[in-house]
């Protein structure tokens, strides 16, 4: 079945549109069955990647601040019944705890392990201003989801990641044989 990888990060400017392109790219180097989708009902920026053919979804409605359930049940139909190889999923940081919520309360990701996809979900840590703000949506992913491979990507941009002078592999994220995922994040 897909290999499904949302990218979801609560913080905006940290990078998860670019580290999306970055593997959309890499995937389509790798295999011609890639299915890009951007969520982010913003900033359509994932989607102005012409090469990458992306689709829309917009979950979100900012000015009511409500997801659009019948567009993410639309969705994540789509991502069920897939056989393409890979999907990209982008998604906004406007939309992060609705979407998290939703995949959550309607326990989309073991339907969708149940179905035989593989699930990773990718988020972005940044160093300077934004680090507790994105150190805290890996909590919130961390504690969202039991079961789930977490993909964390490092962006140096804005500064060294780090908290109380320990660098995030000091931070004691793990995982064990079952799969699952804690992190002990510095005070």
């Amino acid at each position: 079945m897909s290999n499904i990888h949302f990218f979801l990060q609560g913080k905006g400017g940290v990078g998860k549109t670019l580290a999306s392109s970055f593997t959309a790219q890499y995937l389509k180097e790798k295999s011609n069955d890639v299915i890009c989708i951007d969520t982010d009902s913003v900033n359509h920026t994932f989607s102005q990647y012409k090469a990458l053919n992306v689709m829309e979804y917009n979950i979100y409605n900012p000015e009511t601040s409500f997801i659009d359930e019948t567009v993410i049940e639309e969705m994540a139909e789509f991502i069920y019944k897939s056989n393409n190889e890979h999907i990209v999923i982008d998604n906004g940081a406007s939309s992060f705890v609705p979407l998290l919520q939703y995949l959550v309360d309607n326990e989309i990701i073991p339907l969708l392990r149940e179905a035989g996809h593989n699930v990773y979900i990718h988020t972005i840590i940044t160093g300077g201003q934004g680090i507790e703000d994105t150190a805290g949506g890996l909590r919130t992913i961390i504690n969202s989801f039991n079961d789930v491979n977490i993909i964390v990507w490092l962006n140096y941009k804005f500064g060294e990641i780090h908290i109380d002078d320990k660098d995030f592999k000091d931070w004691g994220c793990v995982h064990n044989k079952q799969r699952t995922y804690q992190c002990n994040y510095p005070s």
